[in-house]
Order: structure tokens, then sequence, then C-alpha cells
């Protein structure tokens, strides 16, 4: 790919732990991202369960149905071209992190944590979240049967993205001084 790539933002309808529907109306918009030529398409943070879950994002079975939801989307997603980026909460060993999980050919390329988590007025992630500052630089986590990366310091090229590389951060990581973007970019 040279000169200039499709990238779509895509806003599904999103139920508070309606997982079903959630990845029903999220598979429906990378579709559409595909027919449209997209080489990227962007969810809303946390959208396999709704930011607005709370402390549910505390209960243990929304994590499990988050984490096999994220399954299913990948592979449903198998022959879609965009490399679709959706959010969840991830648990990994004790700790919970608030995630991006890159897809595309079937697969999970990646898991990037969010590192900034506000904790003001109706913003409370600090509550639920560990930060991904916490997660050492190279790591990985064993899903669905193979080792996928975990980390900030990740950066991806998949087909059809050719020369394109994507970083990723995660809505408040943006806002500070110093974003994660800058040290991708360098």
């Amino acid at each position: 790919m040279r000169g200039f790539a499709r990238i779509s933002a895509a806003v599904p309808r999103c139920g508070v732990t309606d997982f079903a529907a959630n990845r029903d109306s999220t598979l429906a918009l990378w579709q559409q991202a595909d027919l449209a030529g997209s080489a990227v398409v962007l969810f809303p943070e946390l959208g396999l369960s709704a930011y607005s879950a709370r402390d549910l994002l505390l209960d243990h079975h929304l994590l499990e149905r988050s984490l096999q939801v994220l399954g299913e989307l990948a592979a449903a997603g198998r022959q879609l071209g965009p490399l679709a980026i959706v959010g969840l909460p991830l648990r990994v060993d004790s700790a919970l992190y608030n995630v991006a999980a890159l897809l595309q050919g079937g697969r999970v390329l990646g898991l990037v944590p969010k590192i900034h988590l506000p904790n003001q007025r109706e913003f409370e992630e600090r509550r639920w979240f560990r930060s991904g500052s916490e997660v050492p630089a190279g790591s990985t986590i064993e899903l669905f049967g193979e080792p996928t990366p975990l980390g900030t310091d990740l950066l991806f090229r998949g087909d059809p993205l050719g020369d394109l590389i994507v970083g990723v951060e995660l809505c408040e990581d943006f806002w500070v001084p110093i974003p994660p973007s800058a040290e991708q970019v360098l």
C-alpha cells in the first residue's frame, strides 16, 4: 500500500453486557468497512461489554463472556480485510486491563492495554483496571491456544495494510502531555 489508507470509525449499537448483540452489531459494521475498502476499522473502548458496565467489570462471568465473544468475533471476521480494533476488559492473572484487541484473518494479533486511567467525576477506571504501564515490554499471553502479544510497545502491520503501520492508544492516553503515540512514532 502506498499513499492513502481508508480508516473507518464504527459505532455499533451497544448494550450493557448484551454480548451477542454487541458482537453482531460490531461484525455488521466490520463487514461494511470491508465493503468500503477500509484498511482499518476502529470500534469503541470496552465496546464488547459496554463502557458503562461499571462494577460488573469485576464479575468473572462478564470477563469470561467478553473473551469468548472476542474469539467468536475474530473467527467470524476471518475473511474480512480490514484490521479491526475492538475494546474489552481482559483479566491477566490477577490483574484486569482495559484493552484494545486487534483482529485480522481470524486471529487476535495483539492486545494493547490502556495506560492512563481517568479517575474523576463519572470516570472511575482506577477502581477496576490496572495501568498498562505495568505490563513488561515483550509480554505475551496464551489466548485461544496461541501466544498473543500484550503491551503498550506494540505496532501492527498486516494484510492488507502493506506499508501502513498501526499503533494504538486508548482515550485518556491521548490527552496526557506525552502520549504513547509519541513513543510509537519514534
